[in-house]
């Protein structure tokens, strides 16, 4: 194509956009990272960055944890880890643990007489009674049948706006489960009105993940993918989010993957036909506080999205997610919005 047609059909698709009411897509520029100079990404030790420039602007140190055996303490006061039923099978709180200076989120092989055990061992006898009703207990678990178990732990106190940062490497050998870091959270006015964002879902065995923006539309949701590609999962991968009031943006190793705004303009994420569908009736990016999450989730029989469990492949070695360390950064323009929201952060912790 020549440059003068190069030229004309921008100029068009430019006035298309804006006679039909569409927004131009921002520079991507505007959402790149750059960590502080002194970082290094290595497979050796490596440490979260002391801040991150976004758009020419300084993203400051705001919450970090490195997950090492001397943090137990501080982890157990700061983090849950869950004990509850989940999708066709349990989460459980020994599938989460401190070893060799990372976080470790396990999907594991029990029984159900096993798993009765642990539950006993962690909830009253109300809450056990409430997790094993008959319409709450996965119906393949009972006496020595065996199945998948998994795990997940979340931040205790929920969150609003900031770089959202995890340095993470994967083992995954069986299908049926998939590791999950993500943002979770229901609208305090009305809970049936849920936001989630989804910095990355690995349900497959390759190297592809997914990153997904969920928002309440009407009485359901309305939800946005998109598929991407890692060297190696089972190597280190900073994996990211950016959250404005206007802005969700994603990020694998300090790259930005794609962007979502507040006007309903996604880059790569919505087709021209969903765009169209969606009636702004609420916020695509989440104006409410939320809830990290690192998590192993099984599917099976009930949501086979990632396949079946492989029972004898995962109890010769079971799948695991390590997180070495986990970090948050943000503005002071940031900090008063999310304050405004109910969510004060103190001042920047000295490093």
């Amino acid at each position: 194509m020549s440059q003068l047609k190069k030229h004309s059909v921008l100029i068009l698709a430019l006035i298309l956009a804006v006679s039909c009411g569409i927004p131009t897509i921002q520079t991507k520029a505007e959402y790149g990272l750059n960590p502080d100079s002194a970082y290094k990404e290595t497979d050796g030790v490596n440490n979260p960055p002391e801040f991150v420039e976004i758009g020419g602007e300084k993203y400051k140190y705001q919450y970090g944890i490195g997950f090492d055996d001397t943090e137990k303490t501080r982890f157990e006061e700061e983090w849950v880890t869950s004990c509850t039923p989940r999708r066709s099978t349990y989460w459980l709180p020994d599938m989460v643990f401190l070893r060799d200076g990372m976080l470790n989120v396990t999907t594991q092989v029990r029984t159900g007489n096993q798993v009765e055990e642990i539950l006993k061992a962690n909830l009253t006898a109300e809450e056990f009674s409430e997790v094993t009703k008959p319409d709450k207990t996965p119906t393949k678990f009972g006496g020595d049948k065996k199945a998948a178990v998994s795990g997940a732990v979340e931040k205790k106190e929920k969150d609003l706006y900031g770089l959202f940062v995890a340095r993470i490497r994967m083992k995954k050998d069986s299908t049926g489960h998939w590791n999950a870091f993500w943002f979770w959270g229901v609208d305090p006015k009305d809970e049936s009105l849920a936001y989630e964002f989804d910095i990355f879902e690995y349900p497959k065995t390759n190297n592809k993940y997914d990153t997904t923006t969920h928002w309440p539309h009407g009485n359901l949701r309305t939800s946005a993918t998109k598929e991407h590609t890692v060297p190696s999962v089972n190597k280190w991968n900073t994996y990211a989010i950016l959250w404005t009031g206007t802005t969700v943006a994603y990020y694998c190793n300090w790259e930005l993957l794609c962007y979502f705004t507040a006007e309903g303009g996604p880059d790569e994420l919505l087709n021209s036909a969903k765009r169209k569908s969606i009636e702004r009736n609420h916020e695509i990016i989440s104006p409410i506080p939320m809830n990290m999450i690192f998590s192993n989730e099984v599917g099976g029989l009930d949501f086979a999205w990632a396949g079946y469990p492989e029972i004898d492949k995962l109890e010769k070695s079971y799948d695991n997610m390590q997180i070495d360390w986990y970090a948050h950064y943000t503005t002071d323009g940031l900090k008063k919005a999310a304050g405004q929201a109910g969510v004060v952060y103190g001042d920047y912790p000295v490093k």
